[in-house]
């Protein structure tokens, strides 16, 4: 049995997801990249698995459906990876209302 879900958005690698899912939680990265597919077997009882999933987390209805599957189920973190500031404050509207700890990590642009 899982511990919870952690999800991931504008994370092709799914490498910040790695440590979760060998603590047995089930893990989602969504990027426009993915063609989707799941790798399982992490952690000493093999209960963490990584879903990779098809999304354009550019478009706000995506969002909405990412809530919509994710509102009543186990959360317990998370994280997104986003290329500009618009994306980051819809990734940071998404986890709370989702109520879930959360990072987002938004690059930033250099003024020269």
């Amino acid at each position: 049995m899982t511990k919870g879900i952690v999800i991931s958005l504008y994370d092709f690698t799914g490498e910040a997801l790695k440590p979760w899912a060998k603590a047995g939680n089930t893990c989602y990265a969504f990027d426009i990249q993915h063609k989707g597919w799941t790798i399982q077997g992490f952690g000493k009882d093999c209960s963490g698995s990584i879903h990779y999933r098809k999304a354009d987390l550019h478009d706000r209805n995506t969002l909405n459906a990412i809530h919509s599957e994710f509102a009543d189920r186990p959360m317990v973190f998370g994280m997104a990876f986003p290329v500009c500031t618009d994306m980051a404050v819809w990734c940071r509207e998404l986890f709370e209302d989702l109520g879930v700890p959360y990072f987002v990590k938004n690059p930033v642009r250099e003024i020269a």
